[in-house]
């Protein structure tokens, strides 16, 4: 599960500013303020999200999800005197040979408030940028919980793999936000339709004696 600053940006400019107001206002005498709306623009970053609510864990699986290790080192004492002090050094990659890379992942959007009341709104822009078609609706996080502990979606990155990691953003607007089935049965069917998942071969369960 992830979301995308930079694209909130422009379909939710309001958000922004509503949050910068409200640092204006705690701002203490002096203190400088940078402004989110410019810091966001040149981010072009994701934000992997974990949970949403304390208790939840979506973390990545670190055994599978990390691909490599790549160690630096800052030139300290001795390189310090011959190499810019800002500047690392390259070490070593470390492979991890269980890597496998996950079938889909989820992108959604948020707002203002548990109610998502700018989300009509971000759905009209998301069309008019051509993001998501007019039948269609953005992912929220409210999606996204009811879809987190799913068998079959789970199913799909555990016996299928696949070229690159379906990125799903959009689902058919008729869709009530965190209605699990048939949010489901729409992914399942964007994924299938790409028509690149190759079986993995299953391990036999039973042996004989």
């Amino acid at each position: 599960m992830y979301t995308i600053p930079q694209k909130h940006l422009f379909l939710n400019e309001e958000m922004f500013d509503n949050y910068t107001k409200m640092i204006i206002k705690k701002l203490e005498e002096g203190e400088k303020y940078y402004p989110i709306k410019e810091t966001t623009a040149q981010n072009n970053e994701v934000t992997v999200i974990v949970g949403a609510r304390k208790d939840d864990n979506w973390a990545f699986k670190v055994s599978e999800d990390v691909m490599k290790i790549i160690q630096v080192r800052s030139p300290g004492r001795v390189l310090g005197k011959f190499t810019p002090s800002n500047e690392s050094v390259h070490v070593d990659d470390i492979e991890n040979p269980c890597f496998k890379k996950r079938v889909w992942s989820l992108e959604v959007v948020l707002s203002d408030g548990i109610l998502m009341k700018d989300f009509d709104r971000m759905n009209e822009r998301a069309r008019a940028l051509g993001l998501i078609g007019k039948d269609e609706r953005l992912l929220t996080i409210h999606d996204a919980e009811r879809i987190v502990d799913s068998e079959e979606l789970d199913q799909l990155n555990t016996y299928y793999r696949t070229p690159y990691t379906h990125r799903i953003l959009k689902v058919h607007k008729d869709i009530p936000l965190g209605f699990k089935d048939p949010l489901i049965q729409c992914i399942v069917a964007q994924i299938r339709g790409t028509n690149t998942l190759e079986e993995i071969a299953r391990k036999s369960l039973s042996h004989s004696l």
